[in-house]
């Protein structure tokens, strides 16, 4: 007799459920085993649409806790013949890489080293075409390895080359994801021709905006950083799982003018910086389309240098938390999520004795574009008063991996506008010390006003 089913899904704390036909209208006869203990029996009794048959089932578990059973493969589910025979009921990889999720999540700093292993192994194949490929596999940096979690550990279980449905992410290789068309359609912005007039006016607008910036900050007596962030692709790319430029083609062309130009004391070389360190495959998250609280800290340090600020404080990245990444929200039938390592906390309370925010506005509408937070803090260590017109790579500093976490903690003042333009009335009214303006590398093609 043949016997088709799935467990495709479960309940905690201790329910399973699935599918299960003989192909005849009659009931099939079920057995759950744990580690080869029977600890549930039952039969399909209900209809399900995906089946168009009364083929459900659920089964209540005894003594099981059924996230951990699943992500182990402990749990087995087997239909009874007439006869007596036992056939399998294999588990969906779903059922499994959900479960894995959820152990992970719960219990990431309550697992050995043996069982985080296992849990990476038990991960399955998830690639919608059904290839029996690679599978991306994320890898922890030669700077993490010292951490006890296995440099082969991964909650991705889908070949490289995958796209989200809405085209917005690939998978790349060592568990990478990357950003592939999205609203600012990057894949079409690597692909650009460099010698084309369309990109050459925008690169002349961006030399004219830097400039009018430069002009507008020196009349004030202010000084003036210029920021551009490149894409993780353009940092990584060798995980990247099609061939592509260096670079985008605008980015290329305008980071080489800015350096070679009368304006490369004020401008961030990012690009230059981010891939010239040796812990480059570091400095994004694997799963998520900003920095890593190292890049963070990479990043700002080259700041701190060019504004003339002491850089000597030594930090060490071994706090691990696991956090969901924006990009794996991309990919909502499997759920993901990444080791991340941030700084030791007690490695700043010098910094944080009198650092308090002052101020927090957003915009009626609930958007980003508007919102501002002013951190104060007398016990900082560069006594200087920071504008930053930026975006989500500074944010309102809930984390090191947001610069403007690490720059409330290392200027007396520090305000954060959410906002591709700079508002000289703004700058008028606060007098700082220093303006920073940043975008990144796929908002380049859009110019801002001011």
């Amino acid at each position: 007799m043949d016997i088709r089913g799935f467990v495709d899904y479960f309940e905690t704390p201790n329910v399973i459920g699935g599918w299960a036909s003989d192909g005849l209208r009659t009931p099939v006869k079920l057995q759950a085993f744990h580690n080869s203990v029977l600890v549930a029996s039952g039969e399909t009794s209900f209809y399900r649409n995906d089946t168009k048959g009364s083929h459900g089932f659920r089964l209540y578990l005894t003594d099981v806790v059924v996230e951990r059973a699943l992500a182990f493969r402990e749990i087995t589910v087997f239909a009874v013949t007439a006869e007596g025979n036992l056939v399998e009921i294999p588990l969906h990889p779903h059922v499994i890489s959900k479960a894995c999720f959820l152990v992970a999540r719960m219990l990431i700093f309550e697992l050995n080293p043996e069982e985080l292993t296992k849990l990476a192994f038990a991960m399955p194949s998830m690639d919608g075409a059904g290839s029996k490929g690679s599978c991306a596999n994320l890898r922890i940096s030669s700077s993490q390895q010292d951490t006890g979690i296995p440099s082969g550990l991964s909650f991705i279980g889908v070949t490289p080359g995958h796209i989200s449905a809405d085209n917005s992410v690939i998978v790349g290789e060592n568990g990478y994801l990357f950003i592939w068309q999205g609203s600012n359609d990057l894949a079409a912005q690597y692909a650009e021709d460099r010698q084309g007039s369309a990109l050459r006016r925008i690169v002349e607008g961006w030399i004219k905006k830097v400039e009018d910036r430069h002009m507008e900050l020196r009349r004030r007596n202010i000084r003036f950083v210029q920021m551009i962030i490149p894409e993780k692709s353009s940092i990584v790319g060798e995980f990247f799982p099609r061939p592509i430029p260096p670079e985008t083609p605008l980015l290329s062309v305008l980071d080489q003018e800015l350096r070679a130009g009368t304006l490369g004391g004020i401008y961030l070389r990012s690009l230059n910086h981010m891939r010239a360190d040796p812990e480059r495959t570091s400095m994004f998250r694997h799963m998520d389309s900003h920095l890593s609280p190292f890049g963070a800290w990479s990043i700002f340090r080259k700041l701190l240098a060019i504004v003339g600020a002491p850089t000597e404080r030594s930090v060490i990245f071994d706090v691990c938390q696991v956090q969901v990444p924006d990009l794996g929200s991309k990919f909502p039938d499997l759920p993901l999520c990444e080791y991340v390592f941030h700084p030791r906390s007690n490695d700043f309370q010098d910094f944080e004795v009198c650092l308090k925010r002052v101020e927090y506005e957003s915009p009626p509408d609930g958007g980003h574009v508007g919102i501002r937070s002013v951190w104060t803090n007398p016990s900082a260590p560069v006594a200087l008063r920071v504008v930053a017109f930026a975006n989500s790579f500074f944010e309102r500093a809930a984390s090191p991996a947001n610069l403007s976490w690490w720059a409330a903690r290392w200027f007396r003042e520090f305000h954060f506008v959410w906002s591709p333009f700079v508002s000289y009335d703004y700058i008028d009214r606060i007098a700082p010390d220093v303006v920073v303006c940043q975008t990144i590398e796929r908002f380049l093609p859009m110019v801002p006003r001011t």
